[in-house]
């Protein structure tokens, strides 16, 4: 369906729209992502109407990314949605309870938890508990999105402004017909699409795959995006999150706990980069600045 509108329809439009945001700047500000220094990188913050792209190689960090921007946006009360192609919903809480925690997730999953850590549980859960952020693990068929998104809003009351989604390359379309390079493009252009026609200006973040051969070489190249270059055509931002060669260990060895984000905006514009910490045993992704040579924090502290 098209969206028509007349130069003379759209001025008075425009006009008072921003009247709208200068009148009630908290509806329209920027969303931050949860990181300072990735902020600072695109400009103060995600706008909403906005496609972004998160991508690396494997076991770089990318489901960790999304759930910390998800969990940052949420924080700011926006009602936000999470589709989870990995995860079911206990795995989901394990990765939220150690994030805030900092218990390390195999020692959730083995249950051996401490007297100590269970007032740690609760206290992340009272947290969790208030974050407006629902998760769906259940959708597998794209075209099953937007039914999803009006189901969230119809139980939570409020509209979804924030929509994440991890393992993009899980998602099924069963009216396609052609190879699954092509089906990639297909459901990126959905993606893309739906920004412009929905009838509110939603974010829309997706977690993707750097190719086998990129993954392979450490490669951080944006039509590396699951062999199509259609996806980079489609973000206005991709967030390519790598791991760092050690300069004094072999050709295979990486640095421990720490990330390189490289930032790209649309049609391939380098606007720069920075370097993360990250621990995956809690989940945590983190500004480096912030973790270094400190012990390990709760998200209340």
């Amino acid at each position: 369906m098209s969206k028509i509108i007349t130069a003379e329809e759209l001025a008075p439009k425009y006009i008072a729209y921003q009247h709208e945001r200068h009148d009630h700047p908290e509806k329209h500000r920027l969303l931050s992502s949860g990181l300072r220094d990735l902020d600072g990188v695109i400009g103060g913050g995600y706008e909403r109407g906005q496609y972004v792209g998160i991508a690396g190689t494997e076991k770089a960090g990318k489901t960790t990314l999304l759930m910390k921007h998800m969990r940052a946006i949420a924080d700011q009360n926006i009602n936000t949605l999470m589709f989870s192609n990995e995860m079911r919903d206990m795995q989901i809480g394990t990765m939220l309870f150690s994030t805030l925690t900092r218990i390390e997730r195999t020692k959730i999953r083995a249950m051996g938890l401490e007297i100590a850590d269970w007032e740690l549980l609760d206290r992340a859960g009272e947290k969790i508990a208030k974050l407006t952020l629902s998760f769906d693990f259940g959708t597998f068929d794209i075209d099953a999105i937007p039914d999803a998104i009006h189901e969230v809003e119809a139980k939570t009351g409020e509209r979804v402004e924030a929509v994440g989604l991890d393992y993009f390359h899980l998602m099924d379309d069963p009216d396609f017909k052609g190879n699954s390079v092509d089906k990639f493009s297909s459901n990126s252009l959905k993606f893309k699409r739906w920004t412009f026609l929905d009838d509110i200006a939603r974010l829309w973040l997706v977690a993707v795959h750097l190719n086998r051969e990129a993954s392979k070489a450490n490669i951080v190249a944006t039509n590396y995006f699951l062999g199509t270059g259609q996806l980079e055509r489609d973000f206005d931002i991709a967030e390519i999150i790598s791991k760092i060669k050690d300069p004094v260990g072999t050709s295979d060895e990486f640095l421990p706990f720490i990330r390189r984000m490289s930032v790209v905006l649309s049609r391939e514009t380098d606007v720069g980069d920075c370097k993360l910490f990250f621990n995956g045993a809690t989940a945590t992704l983190a500004d480096l600045a912030d973790e270094s040579g400190r012990p390990p924090r709760r998200s209340w502290e």
